[in-house]
């Protein structure tokens, strides 16, 4: 699977940015704020110096890896990518003339031309990264041209391969954004190279699904899970504890504009365990009447947010359509 990561920043609100992010987030240098480039949407930022935000990639560490993003960027920003330690391989410096500059890890390694990244307004950028002592590369791209490239070279500042962390900080005063952020692997297909300038749309429960075995705290079980930028914990929730019960949920419609090209979906669901020892559970996409479930998962004492991206349809492996999203529904199974 190429696409690792992907968050739009809609559907939580600062207190809950912990059950995703890896820390800084909290503080009262970061969270979460809007409008992001598009109207009722949100985003991350750090303000201040001191401010950061940091993110633990799923099933770390990657050598091949294509970050995008929207940016909303203040001279001195500067971007993390480390190992699965926390230990920098490559960071990118914002300038104050609008320069990009990449170092492996304390050592310069390029600099790209003057006004490259435009301070205080919103643009993409994507960074296609190769971790490798010898046979390293990067591709720095903004507004979809690239800024700077170069390959076989040593892009790995570290022992330990590839990146695990991404983090970025601002280190004077000014708040730095950032919207629309991904993660993939770009050794495998289907999504392998550069994407483009693509929006993340958050799309919520709005219905009963197939399967409704769990107990709603009150009123219905959709109902129970249909908050928007917001996670309420145990505001609102459904519970079971019958090994096997399932509980799915119909989707809201794919946003407007529709027709466009969608490069791949994110499960996400916010879990806990209720009692002692050991409980697992299942993610499950139901599409064309059939139950599609990732892999076993152990649940913890304390809600986190358990997301499964999918690149194709599994029904079919074929590219999402905006018809296929309207369909499915999502849900997850006790195992255990």
């Amino acid at each position: 699977m190429a696409i690792i990561f992907m968050d739009s920043f809609h559907h939580y609100a600062r207190a809950q940015a912990l059950q995703k992010w890896l820390g800084g987030v909290t503080s009262n240098f970061a969270g979460i704020g809007a409008p992001g480039r598009r109207a009722d949407t949100q985003y991350v930022y750090v303000s201040f110096a001191g401010g950061y935000a940091s993110l633990e990639l799923p099933d770390n560490p990657y050598e091949y890896v294509i970050i995008g993003f929207a940016m909303w960027g203040r001279k001195d920003t500067r971007i993390n990518f480390s190992d699965q330690y926390g230990n920098v391989q490559l960071k990118i410096y914002f300038t104050s003339d609008e320069r990009v500059q990449l170092y492996r890890g304390s050592t310069l390694i390029d600099t790209s031309e003057a006004q490259a990244a435009p301070a205080d307004e919103w643009y993409h950028m994507e960074c296609k990264f190769r971790i490798h002592n010898t046979l390293g590369s990067y591709d720095i791209r903004v507004n979809e041209v690239s800024v700077m490239s170069d390959s076989g070279i040593d892009t790995q500042a570290r022992p330990e391969p590839g990146i695990g962390i991404f983090s970025f900080s601002e280190w004077t005063t000014g708040t730095s954004k950032i919207h629309d952020l991904y993660f993939l692997d770009w050794s495998t297909p289907p999504n392998d190279d550069f994407i483009g300038d693509c929006r993340i749309d958050c799309i919520y429960p709005n219905g009963a699904g197939y399967y409704q075995d769990f107990t709603p705290l009150a009123d219905t079980n959709p109902e129970m899970v249909d908050e928007k930028k917001l996670i309420d914990n145990d505001t609102t929730y459904n519970e079971s504890r019958t090994v096997g019960d399932i509980d799915t949920y119909e989707l809201e419609p794919v946003p407007a504009p529709t027709g466009t090209q969608i490069f791949a979906i994110q499960q996400c669901s916010s879990i806990k365990k209720t009692d002692a020892g050991i409980r697992e559970f299942q993610q499950l996409l139901r599409v064309n009447g059939t139950d599609y479930k990732d892999v076993t998962k152990q649940l913890s004492d304390t809600y986190s947010v358990y997301m499964k991206p999918r690149d194709v349809n599994p029904d079919d492996d074929n590219a999402w359509e905006d018809a296929d999203i309207n369909a499915l529904q999502s849900g997850i199974e006790i195992i255990t």
